[in-house]
């Protein structure tokens, strides 16, 4: 027999946490419970750190008789509630979670290895057992940085902390798209990052079978000769920061010898493409993109080597469909725009992109071989494994 889920309420936390928590229960624990409103809730979620959070779940149920899971970086000096510390790991969430359906359920929680009932400790948090990473891995993290290393080959999933979203989709919200002013704040200028430089580069050193370097002063970037490699740290900050700002002029690309030192940091040519494209985006769309204008996915985008931001699994699926606008997309999948926006800068900066009536794609896809759609589907769940 199925167990019911739970309804939860977020208490002490503001808009994007809540979206936050939120997202990680609709793709993890959905069977387990949702969220409602506070008068609805059969348990709580508290941010104990937030003074805001105490007083509000002390006025909510002054009892304290509904179970409730406590968020905080220091274990609290409450006796008998479940607590998660901060930063919050999603098996640690998941646990507290189904804990709370069997304490509503007159059973004893099981996950002590995971997350333990508060007691008095001096105000010291218990580090938790170690455990085994899940696919949610951290979330919610104060710090700004990547979880994962991208010297991995496998992508990191879904593992992004509220500053790392920020970073690939923005903070822009929904925009009236016939406002002249709003619309305008919704494109950038692929021209003017490092897309463009990334794009051509690629294409010289497949025509020239040559390595190319593009000098970023700090680092630098070499597209390996054949056009189907990148040497480049995307582990340094450097990077993002350039991508983050339109540029003076074009970045110059430079045919050089092949280095005689043993090469590292090199990743799949899409992969480091498709990070670019994200971090220059932050919830914006190329220019030559029109958000009105009816697309659709040639081939399934191999998300074992690419960042999955939120919602990028399902917005793929919408779009390998059939044709249809960004707009159209947040539409009908009721999610915030620059998610959206944030898929289709990365998918274009690959030239994943056609629309109804033609099969014609850009200048990067034109020497990336289409896949059968099935094969790569098939090919990325081998690999996930």
């Amino acid at each position: 027999m199925a167990t019911k889920h739970i309804n939860i309420a977020f208490i002490g936390m503001g808009k994007k946490s809540i979206a936050t928590f939120d997202f990680f229960i609709r793709k993890h624990a959905e069977k387990l419970c949702r969220q409602v409103n506070i008068k609805q809730a059969e348990a709580f979620i508290v941010d104990y750190d937030s003074s805001n959070g105490q007083q509000q779940w002390q006025q909510t149920d002054p009892e304290k008789k509904i179970p409730v899971i406590l968020i905080s970086s220091q274990q609290p000096e409450e006796s008998g509630w479940l607590w998660v510390p901060k930063p919050v790991k999603g098996s640690d969430l998941k646990h507290a979670i189904q804990d709370l359906v069997r304490i509503r359920d007159n059973k004893q929680p099981t996950h002590h290895h995971a997350l333990a009932r508060s007691q008095k400790t001096g105000g010291r948090a218990e580090k938790p057992s170690p455990q085994p990473q899940d696919v949610a891995t951290d979330i919610g993290k104060i710090k700004t940085g990547y979880n994962r290393s991208f010297d991995e080959e496998a992508c990191a999933g879904l593992n992004l902390s509220r500053d790392e979203i920020v970073e690939c989709c923005g903070k822009l919200d929904d925009v009236d798209i016939h406002d002249h002013d709003q619309r305008q704040s919704i494109f950038h200028n692929d021209k003017k990052t490092l897309v463009a430089p990334i794009q051509a580069g690629l294409r010289l050193a497949k025509r020239e079978n040559k390595d190319v370097e593009i000098d970023l002063l700090k680092t630098r970037i070499i597209l390996l000769a054949g056009g189907e490699r990148i040497q480049a740290d995307l582990n340094n900050r450097v990077i993002r920061h350039i991508c983050a700002i339109p540029l003076p002029r074009r970045l110059d690309t430079t045919l050089i010898e092949p280095p005689t030192i043993e090469q590292c940091h090199v990743h799949k040519a899409e992969t480091v493409l498709w990070q670019v494209a994200l971090w220059t985006a932050r919830g914006r769309l190329p220019n030559t993109l029109e958000p009105e204008k009816a697309v659709r996915l040639m081939r399934w985008p191999n998300f074992t080597r690419l960042q999955i931001t939120p919602h990028a699994l399902r917005i793929a699926a919408a779009w390998t469909q059939k044709a249809m606008s960004p707009l159209q997309i947040a539409e009908a999948l009721e999610i915030p725009q620059r998610y959206v926006f944030s898929v289709a800068s990365a998918a274009d900066a690959l030239g994943l992109f056609t629309d109804k009536n033609s099969n014609q794609h850009n200048s990067y896809g034109s020497w990336k071989n289409s896949r059968n759609l099935f094969s790569s589907i098939l090919r990325s769940l081998r690999n996930a494994a």
